[in-house]
């Protein structure tokens, strides 16, 4: 993995994830209005993209219900990062409804992402990482 400000905002090509730093400020200044916020909201943004590139998900030629399923996997594994690294659940879940409150035509709403990555988050503290409350 690399930050790197010479791709999108990020990007997997099947050997390799890049993140660009400044969409990664970006997004996470849109959305937190806090520091804990900014600090868990990190870690989940950086663990979907993670999920997307573990599960090799490249969008090239993907219908919507294809996108949806990518994404909700990539959730949930940003949620089990959160577990992992005692970062704040309450303030992603906050977060997921100012960056994503209606579906599109590749990210479902926020409700959705908010369930995956309440059952990532939950089936990580489950397995013994991170602690809950």
């Amino acid at each position: 993995m690399a930050f790197t400000e010479a791709v999108h905002n990020a990007e997997w090509n099947g050997r390799s994830l890049a993140i660009r730093p400044n969409w990664l400020r970006d997004v996470v200044g849109r959305n937190c209005k806090s520091l804990q916020c900014d600090v868990a909201f990190t870690v989940w943004l950086v663990g979907h993209e993670l999920g997307h590139y573990a599960h090799g998900h490249l969008y090239e030629g993907a219908d919507r219900q294809r996108h949806y399923a990518e994404e909700q996997l990539a959730d949930f594994i940003g949620g089990q990062a959160l577990a992992i690294c005692d970062a704040d659940l309450g303030s992603v879940l906050n977060a997921l409804e100012d960056l994503c409150p209606n579906p599109t035509d590749t990210h479902p709403g926020f409700w959705v992402r908010q369930q995956a990555v309440n059952r990532g988050y939950n089936a990580a503290i489950r397995a013994g990482f991170g602690r809950a409350g």
